[in-house]
Parts: structure tokens; sequence; C-alpha cells
């Protein structure tokens, strides 16, 4: 089950909306908690992962309860340990897979371990909490059901956002469910449902049908101009697939009477990377900096040390997304050592003359993120796929082979060019200025936004969808 399945939209998200509305504030919590267990049982169809999920509750909800009592130097040891243990098992699934991989070593059934659909945004929210009840910014959870609601809240279980403990329990404090709520969290979910719908699947389409789908023709059978249709099509499916489904997100938590952070913030309209990275994925940018980068000092500290703290944070980072997507591990530490590379210039001052200027700076924004997504991106899975890529798009550095098809971009961009130009537009601001002058006037707002809602829902039925790249 995904937030974009029939099942979903028709009979568990109603029905757990009315439950919870129906329910008392005492029951809330066991509502929300039972209905995302059942959730991310439907959804993983694998008991394994969820008792994989319910040690980790358990252990964090212990681990909380000892961290608050404690105090001096057996708080700190505690809390040390607990956080040491979280990284152990977030880390242990793809360890273990590269060692059987590297090794041919096939593990018995029952000891074969896959890490469970989200768990590593699970497991950060179960070290942040513990951070903030170590930092004494909120109170262990005496409720178990309190904690499970949150942990394992299947708005955010399998791809975030990453919302911290504090803001979550004075957001249900201060929230209620209401019509109001819930109509505006359907409109969410519903802009939400069509970003992912309509233009994600859409625009995904040049990579997924032509290069690895039925006809494929692979990497080294692609011209120069498919290659540049792909480089642009890569950010912008990218862009709306996690969008979108953070708005979904947001969406169902305001049905529930609460507000879930946003997690992008027209990215894309930045002038600088270390700018673009505050406004793509902010809660996992507020992670890492909650986590990892304020521990280590943060920018206060010599300009040698805040240099190694960013080295710290993008190591993370690449290890991080190395753990959460398929493929060349390789190509995402590349990616993520290729962004630090141009923080650090940023962040030394030595492209001030860029950022400052209006026009450079939109300029060299997205020249870099865009070559970033190339390295990134993850229908490439091997270097050797990587390399071919960048001389398809540079064909000055090798001849172009004679099998090459220089007119196979036509047909891809006859398919997706209408979806990539009305992408374009939804990466600036205008698309939710409208929406918010509108969105009012009852009558249109509700005409668009059945159109959008069923016309996603026809081709739900009609195409399926693609699954969540987070």
């Amino acid at each position: 089950m995904t937030f974009y399945s029939p099942g979903f939209i028709f009979i568990f998200l109603p029905c757990i909306v009315a439950l919870y509305a129906l329910a008392g504030k005492k029951l809330r919590n066991a509502v929300l908690f039972l209905g995302s267990v059942v959730f991310y049982l439907l959804a993983s169809r694998d008991l394994m992962s969820m008792a994989i999920l319910a040690s980790g509750l358990i252990f964090n909800y212990a681990a909380g309860l000892f961290i608050g009592i404690a105090e001096g130097r057996m708080r700190k040891l505690l809390f040390v340990f607990c956080t040491f243990v979280n990284a152990c098992a977030l880390l242990s699934p793809k360890i273990i897979s590269i060692i059987t991989e590297s090794f041919s070593v096939s593990l018995p059934e029952g000891l074969a371990i896959a890490a469970p659909v989200g768990f590593s945004f699970y497991m950060f929210k179960n070290m942040s909490y513990l951070r903030q009840v170590y930092d004494g910014k909120i109170k262990a959870e005496q409720s178990f059901f309190a904690l499970g609601a949150y942990l394992v809240n299947f708005a955010q279980v399998l791809s975030g956002p990453i919302q911290t403990y504090a803001d979550w329990k004075k957001s249900r404090e201060e929230g209620k469910v209401s019509i109001a709520s819930i109509n505006s969290g359907i409109y969410e979910f519903i802009i939400g449902l069509a970003l992912k719908i309509l233009l994600a699947d859409r625009i995904i389409r040049v990579w997924v049908a032509g290069l690895y789908g039925i006809g494929s023709i692979g990497i080294d059978s692609i011209s120069t101009p498919l290659a540049w249709l792909g480089f642009f099509a890569f950010p912008l499916y990218l862009y709306f697939e996690f969008y979108g489904y953070s708005l979904m997100s947001r969406g169902i938590g305001r049905m529930l009477g609460y507000e879930t952070p946003d997690n992008f913030l027209h990215p894309y309209m930045s002038r600088s990377v270390s700018e673009f990275w505050r406004r793509w994925h902010i809660t996992l940018g507020e992670w890492f900096k909650e986590n990892v980068y304020f521990p280590l000092g943060g920018s206060r500290c010599p300009k040698g040390r805040t240099v190694l703290n960013l080295c710290a944070v993008w190591l993370c980072t690449g290890v991080w997304h190395a753990l959460c997507f398929d493929g060349n591990g390789i190509n995402f530490m590349l990616w993520a050592a290729f962004l630090l590379l141009f923080i650090l210039l940023e962040k030394l001052g030595a492209l001030d003359w860029i950022i400052k200027n209006k026009v450079l700076s939109h300029i060299y924004l997205p020249v870099v993120i865009l070559f970033s997504w190339a390295i990134f991106n993850t229908n490439i899975l091997t270097l050797a796929d990587l390399g071919t890529y960048f001389i398809r798009l540079f064909p000055f550095f090798s001849q172009t082979p004679e099998y090459v098809d220089p007119s196979d971009w036509v047909r891809h961009f006859k398919d997706v060019g209408v979806y990539m130009a009305v992408g374009v537009i939804f990466l600036t601001p205008l698309p939710r200025r409208v929406y918010d002058k509108f969105k009012n006037i009852k009558p249109l707002a509700v005409a668009v936004m059945l159109v959008l809602f069923w016309l996603s829902v026809y081709l739900i039925f009609c195409e399926g969808a693609n699954p969540m790249v987070y």
C-alpha cells in the first residue's frame, strides 16, 4: 500500500481519518499508532520488517525513559550508547548485503536481513527523539502509544518528512480535527497526488520507457539530444516525485489536525548551492544540522574546523543515500563530494562574485545542481554507465557509434516535452501564489481539485504508478 494506491485513497485514509476524528483525545494516539501498524503491514507485507520496527520502538521508548532520569556522566554515556546502537541498526542491513555480495556468501533464509521500507527515516526520528530528551528540549514520553504514534506515523514512516518530536507534540496539542482542517488537508493531498502522477510519472518515462523499459536502447545507444533530454528530465522528476509525496504527507497531517513542516521551499529559485540545500529536503538538512553539524561545533569554529565539520555532514549525507537507494553507492559518494566542493568554495567566499550577482547566480545554481543530479541519477547503476552517459552529453570527447539513432530523442520529446514545460513553471512560486489566491473561491477550487483528483485516479487505474524513489 502506498499513498497513491486505490485501497489507501478510497478505504484506508477515509477510515483512519473518521476513526481518529471520532475518538476522544485519550484514544487518538492509540488509533493513530494501531492504524499506522496496519498501514505498514499492508505496505511492506513483511512481518520481519514490522518486528524490526517494533524492536526499535521498544528499545528507544525505554532508552528515552532511562536518559530522562539519568544525570551527569551516566546520562551522557546512556545517550552515546543508545545512539551507537541505533546507528548500527541503521547500517547493518546494507553492510550485511555488501559483505554477502562481495564474498559471494549466501545466508540462511532465516538470517537474511533486509532493511524495512522507510527504515532510515524511522531510525532518524528515533535518534532525533533521544537527542531532544538528552538536550532537555522535551521530557521523555511516558505513553508508549504516544511515542509509537510519532515514530510509526503512517503519514511519515515511508519517506518522511523527519519531524522532531517537540514539533510533533506541540502541533498535535494545539491542533484539532475540523471540517476546515480536513478540507485543507484534502486539497493539499490532491495537489501532491497530481504532482506525483500527472508530472513526475509522465516525465520519468524518458528514462524508464526509453532506456530501461520494454524495447529500451540502453545508455550506450542513446544520442546526444536524448542524453540532454534525460539530463533535464531527471531533476524535474525527482523534485515532483518527492515534493508530491511531502505534500500528500502534509495533507494527511492536516486531516488529522496537526501541521507537518515544509520539506521544500522552491529550491531552484536559490542563488547558491548552500541555499539550495537549505530549501531542498529541509527536514533532512535540519536533522544533519542538529545531530551532526552542531555537535561537532558547527560554524562557531576556526575555518579549518568548520571545513571538517561540513565534510563530516556530507560524508554522512552520501552514506545515507547509499543506504537508502539501490545501485552503486560510489555514485552517491561522488555526488556528495561534488556538492561539498561547491559548498566549501561558497563558505570560503571564493564564489561571492557569482552569488551576489542576480543574473550569474541564477545561471550558476541550476548548472551545478543539474550536473549533480546527473551523477546522482538512480537509473544509472554503475560508474561505467555514468562515464558513458557523460560521453554522450559531450560527444566531442569520443566518436558517436554508428548504431546510435540521432533522431531517437524526437519520440521521447513528443511524449514528455509538454510535461517538462509545465514542470519548469511549477519550479517557481507562481502556481502556489495562484492557488493561495483562488483556493477560497469554492466553486472554482472544488472543480479544479475534482479534475486533478479523478484524472490522477484514472491514470493510476490505467497505467499504475512508479514506486517512490525515496
